[in-house]
This record gives C-alpha cells, sequence and structure tokens, in this order.
C-alpha cells in the first residue's frame, strides 16, 4: 500500500516539477501597427531585439472546437530596422501580417539580398 501511495505522489509530482523548470524560448512580440511595408512591433516581456535582428511572423488558430491549444503557423518574415524603447519598427520581407499577430525572433540576421543563403526571402 505504501510503495502505492508513493508511485501515486511522484506521477503527481513530476508534471509539476517539469513545468517549473526553466525553458528557453524565443522573445515574442505582437504587431501593434501596419502602414504598408512598416511594421510597428511591441515586445512586452523581453527586451526589443537589436537592429538587423530577423522576426517571423504567426498566427494562431485553434484545429479543433473542442480543443483549447492555440498553434501558430509562420506567415511571413520581416527584418528589425529601427529599435526604440520595447518597440521595434520591422521591414516586412514576405507574407502579410495583421494586427495582433505573433512575432518570434529568430535565430539568424536577416539578409538584405535575395541569394544571401540567410535571407528569409
Amino acid at each position: 500500500m505504501k510503495l502505492h501511495l508513493t508511485s501515486l505522489a511522484i506521477s503527481l509530482l513530476l508534471p509539476i516539477a517539469a513545468a517549473a523548470a526553466p525553458r528557453e524560448r524565443a522573445p515574442v512580440g505582437s504587431v501593434h501597427q501596419i502602414a504598408d511595408h512598416q511594421l510597428q512591433v511591441c515586445f512586452k516581456h523581453t527586451p526589443a531585439p537589436d537592429v538587423g535582428t530577423s522576426l517571423a511572423i504567426q498566427r494562431g488558430f485553434v484545429p479543433y472546437k473542442s480543443s483549447g491549444a492555440t498553434l501558430y503557423k509562420t506567415i511571413g518574415h520581416a527584418r528589425v530596422t529601427v529599435t526604440e524603447d520595447s518597440c521595434v519598427t520591422a521591414e516586412l520581407v514576405d507574407g502579410a501580417a495583421k494586427r495582433y499577430d505573433r512575432v518570434i525572433t529568430t535565430d539568424r540576421t536577416a539578409a538584405t539580398q535575395e541569394g544571401d543563403r540567410n535571407c528569409p526571402c
């Protein structure tokens, strides 16, 4: 009986410990304003990325009505041109953005020419 209670306690505490472990996440921001190919992206909880950083624009959707999980699909890319306090101005490279789309930084620096291997064109 004690073995059963111990294994039950361990199985209940493992998910809590896994959720409490720190995870490395990309900075997450959102699109606040759109003017032609210029975007204003604000980052509330993380520092703003540097000039030249590549951004991926993602849109959320719920695949099944009964599930509460939101999945994100990359719909475009942008490159940071101006950094302010917590917001940046970015130039849209490809795709289309809407207000409140999610924006994450990618691990590469955006290229300016389409022939460059780092270009998200």
